[in-house]
């Protein structure tokens, strides 16, 4: 999600395979995803009289990559005489490692994904250090945590799975990193992408709650439904798509910057992430009141006070349908 890259290769439209066009797809989160064909997707009638997205583009790169890209707005076309058709889209969804000839195919039984933070919010290690001053010796060793599993809902189970990098060695230093994933997964029929989105779009949101901080992923990877006969080559599918504020990866934060960190739920955290998913529709007022403030990179401070108060009012509304208590007296406000 955080990656910015560069894809050279062909690109076409799923009902017209045989029109590839080269072009070039640039991403980064400034800017967003913008693809420059070199070449026309439509024909030649609808290339003058039409100026529209297209639904779905697909490409195969010259790294070998194949790719989709989902909701491409048409940002702009020209043509010269002499010269060559000039034609540029803006991707909101980018898929790698697979074509999906049709939003209806972009669905998935299983998605992983790594936080911004999520590492120090949960604060769970497998390296054990061991030194000898007296003999000069240090040894690091890792054993990779046992998964957890954080909640097991109606539809869907929520697990934290570890890994570990492959370690890189200098002259003077080694780096071994560990990684924890979120990994969801559903317990009936795969769910559409955009299900999905809103599926771990939840979780962040709780997680920016419990480290009072904003929290986005870095990577979302997606395990593909195999076609009948299809060989599984374990190849998961990477998305990319925009993040609407872009993150201060510099600031650093640590186990004790979060507001309530794993280890302080940790005894009961699936009964709290099963209400937090219950509540959710019936909430949506006052998140997003809250976390569009906390998002916020620029507010006045004015601004920030009145959408907290709105988001507190939203929430007694929601919960207390309007009802309030004094003195032991309850009243109905009006």
């Amino acid at each position: 999600m955080l990656k910015e890259f560069d894809l050279n290769g062909y690109w076409w439209l799923p009902d017209n395979p045989d029109n590839k066009v080269p072009g070039a797809l640039k991403v980064n989160q400034s800017e967003g995803a913008q693809l420059e064909l070199t070449g026309s997707l439509d024909s030649m009638e609808n290339r003058l009289f039409r100026f529209e997205g297209q639904d779905i583009i697909l490409g195969f790169t010259s790294n070998g990559k194949t790719v989709t890209l989902y909701k491409c707005i048409s940002t702009n076309a020209s043509m010269s005489f002499p010269g060559m058709y000039i034609q540029k889209f803006s991707p909101q969804f980018i898929f790698t490692g697979r074509h999906y000839n049709s939003k209806d195919e972009i669905r998935f039984c299983k998605i992983h994904v790594r936080y911004l933070h999520f590492d120090q919010w949960l604060y769970v290690s497998g390296f054990q250090v061991k030194s000898n001053a007296e003999k000069g010796k240090l040894r690091v060793e890792y054993e990779s945590p046992e998964s957890i599993e954080l909640a097991n809902l109606s539809d869907l189970t929520i697990t934290v799975q570890f890994g570990v990098t492959s370690p890189i060695l200098a002259l003077d230093k080694i780096t071994i990193t560990q990684k924890s994933t979120v990994c969801f997964e559903s317990k009936n029929e795969p769910k559409g992408f955009f299900d999905w989105l809103e599926v771990h779009g939840r979780f962040q949101d709780f997680l920016s709650l419990a480290a009072l901080s904003p929290i986005y992923p870095t990577v979302i990877e997606a395990e593909p439904i195999l076609c009948e006969g299809e060989k599984d080559t374990h190849q998961k599918v990477e998305w990319y798509y925009q993040l609407a504020t872009k993150p201060d990866t510099a600031k650093i934060r640590s186990y004790y910057d979060m507001l309530v960190p794993y280890a302080d739920i940790s005894h009961d955290i699936g009964r709290y992430l099963a209400n937090w998913y219950e509540k959710a529709d019936q909430l949506k007022p006052v998140m997003d009141y809250f976390f569009s403030t906390m998002y916020a990179q620029k507010l006045y401070v004015e601004h920030r006070f009145l959408n907290l108060i709105g988001a507190i009012e939203f929430y007694h509304r929601r919960m207390y349908k309007g009802k309030v208590s004094v003195h032991g007296v309850k009243e109905t406000v009006v």
